[in-house]
Parts: structure tokens; C-alpha cells; sequence
């Protein structure tokens, strides 16, 4: 039997395959997501209603096409643009409501901080400052609800796919990064 990320209690292993939420992107091809559609106008000044890729299962093609993307962008644009490289705006799906598809998981997570500690972003200050009272519940990052069951603990603290808060494993409680 299959076994959904989604109720994963530890990483996910590479090369086995999981039922993954995915949306159908405008060329026609499934797009492997993490976490609800959302927007950030909030704080990030995303106002687009998008959904996170999730790289773990993309394959190799896609993430070539991704860090060209990403080296691309990352050349000429401010923090905020940068963090954009991996969402899919919701506007460009053929197919919006999550499909759970059988896919590969053809690589572990990989850190997030490549756009906090390379790049500061302005807005990660003050999402951090807005969730430090904030704790995890049912391992759901408490600012877009990012399910954070499946990702790498590291010294106990567990990091937000979504937007790079991160969390005490154990108390829930923020681990401030800046």
C-alpha cells in the first residue's frame, strides 16, 4: 500500500514512491505541492493566491529548470522576488483543488535558509516577530497552516518549507534564525 506524505512521521525515502497533493499546472503537467493554497500579502507582499512546490518530488528535469530559474532571478531581484522561485500562482493552474497522485520522492528536503541567511529578507523579521508567541499544532506551522510531519528534524527543531519559520520540536515554540 501507498502511503500518503501527508501521514508521514519521518522523511520521506528516496526512491519509494507516495501519495503526494499535486495541482495541474497550465502545460498540462502535475505539479507536486506542499501545503494549502494561500496568499502572502501580509508580510512577504505576495498578494497572488499561489501553492509551494515540493521539491523532494520534483523530478530531474524539473529542478534543473528550477535552479536555472532560481540563478536567473537570483542575479537581478530583491529577497522577496527570490522567494517566489518555487511557488505556482494559483491563476496559472488548469486544476486547483489538491490531487493526491502517485509520485517519487527523488531527493530529502533541502534547507530553506538560501534566501534567509544569503539574502536577509526584510519581510522575515516581522514574521518572525508576528508568530514568536505562536506555537506548532498537530505539526502545522501556525502561519499557512504548512504540514511540517515528513520534514528533516535537525537538532530538534523542525523548518517551515513554506516560508522558513522555524520550530523547538519538542515545545513548539519559534527558534528565531535572524
Amino acid at each position: 500500500m501507498i502511503q500518503r506524505v501527508s501521514e508521514l512521521e519521518h522523511e520521506p525515502i528516496v526512491g519509494k514512491f507516495y501519495l503526494v497533493p499535486c495541482v495541474k499546472y497550465a502545460h498540462g503537467r502535475w505539479i507536486p505541492i506542499i501545503g494549502p493554497e494561500h496568499d502572502d500579502a501580509d508580510y512577504i507582499n505576495v498578494p497572488q493566491r499561489h501553492f509551494h512546490q515540493d521539491l523532494r518530488f520534483l523530478s530531474d528535469h524539473e529542478i534543473t529548470t528550477y535552479l536555472e530559474r532560481y540563478a536567473r532571478i537570483a542575479v537581478s531581484c530583491s529577497p522577496e522576488q527570490l522567494s517566489m522561485t518555487k511557488i505556482l500562482f494559483a491563476s496559472r493552474l488548469q486544476h486547483r483543488t489538491p490531487v493526491e497522485r502517485k509520485v517519487k520522492c527523488r531527493r530529502s528536503m533541502s534547507d530553506f535558509p538560501m534566501i534567509i541567511s544569503l539574502l536577509p529578507a526584510p519581510w522575515f523579521e516581522e514574521l518572525e516577530k508576528a508568530y514568536s508567541k505562536q506555537k506548532l499544532s498537530c505539526l502545522r506551522c501556525p502561519h499557512r497552516g504548512m504540514p511540517l510531519n515528513g520534514i528533516p528534524v535537525k537538532d530538534s527543531k523542525v523548518t517551515c518549507p513554506g516560508h522558513g519559520l522555524q520550530f523547538n520540536i519538542n515545545t513548539g515554540e519559534l527558534v528565531s534564525r535572524l
